[in-house]
């Protein structure tokens, strides 16, 4: 799923292009105004509209950002889980896994052209898979630390809320109902900083 408005259609359209050309066919982009639905409509983009604002009534990349929660807390509720992607990110493979036609096929190909097949990416087993804009491997994997109460703890230094996949779990939906909240309420915090 992607969250977008009407003021980013030529990057819109260069994230649609690299979906379709990594053979992902399970997109939706979520029009936030009717604009966006009326373009991805005619482009023959899956999409639906919906119409959010943000706190401050600015639709610029951080405000429009920030109504990603809430959209993804419509996908969980209804117990569909989501992989999230900001239209800056370019996909060149299928995160599901799958195959994906490498280079146009010639005659001398075997029947079916050059095909790869790639791997999942999305290993299923947690309520948050993501990336980070870590720096080094302790601030990118984490750390370990002493909870409270003693008990062992992993940290994080800085993950990216622009590109991840929640399961469609109880704590995952906690999660995102949480943020959702914190963006309608909060005026000046970044869905980056409250995501970390």
């Amino acid at each position: 799923a992607a969250v977008s408005n009407s003021n980013i259609f030529r990057m819109l359209g260069l994230f649609l292009d690299g979906v379709k050309a990594a053979n992902i066919t399970n997109t939706i982009v979520v029009a936030l105004d009717q604009a966006t639905a009326d373009w991805c409509k005619a482009r023959g983009a899956p999409y639906y509209h919906r119409e959010l604002k943000s706190l401050t009534g600015s639709t610029d990349n951080h405000a429009t950002s920030g109504l990603k929660f809430q959209v993804l807390r419509e996908f969980l509720t209804v117990g569909a889980s989501v992989l999230l992607s900001d239209v800056d990110v370019v996909w060149m493979r299928n995160p599901f896994g799958g195959s994906r036609l490498v280079v146009p096929p010639s005659p001398s190909d075997p029947p079916g052209g050059r095909i790869h097949v790639d791997q999942p990416a999305i290993y299923g087993d947690s309520d948050v898979e993501g990336m980070t804009d870590g720096w080094d491997d302790v601030s990118a994997y984490g750390f370990e630390y002493t909870g409270q109460g003693g008990g062992p703890m992993r940290r994080l230094a800085a993950r990216n809320s622009g590109l991840f996949y929640l399961a469609a779990t109880k704590e995952a939906l906690r999660m995102v109902t949480r943020l959702a909240q914190r963006m309608q309420t909060e005026r000046n915090t970044w869905d980056q900083t409250a995501y970390n």
